[in-house]
């Protein structure tokens, strides 16, 4: 039964409203798998975001940096 307490409290945590039966499935699947797909989108098959920082210029240049800021 710790289990199913466990997982029930992760979903209530997550903000995860749960189907009827998803309990009993995520049960089945094991704490670690639950916790995997919370932290990792991709292991509950959700395409991950693309990164807002791509393609940004990271310059450290503190001159060119107020330049970029004054333009």
């Amino acid at each position: 039964m710790a289990i199913r307490d466990d997982v029930a409290w992760l979903a209530r945590r997550a903000g995860w409203g749960l189907r009827p039966g998803e309990l009993d499935e995520l049960v089945a699947a094991g704490t670690d798998t639950v916790l995997d797909r919370m932290v990792e989108p991709a292991a509950g098959g959700i395409p991950a975001e693309p990164s807002p920082w791509e393609g940004l210029d990271h310059d450290d240049d503190p001159e060119r940096r107020q330049e970029q800021v004054l333009a």
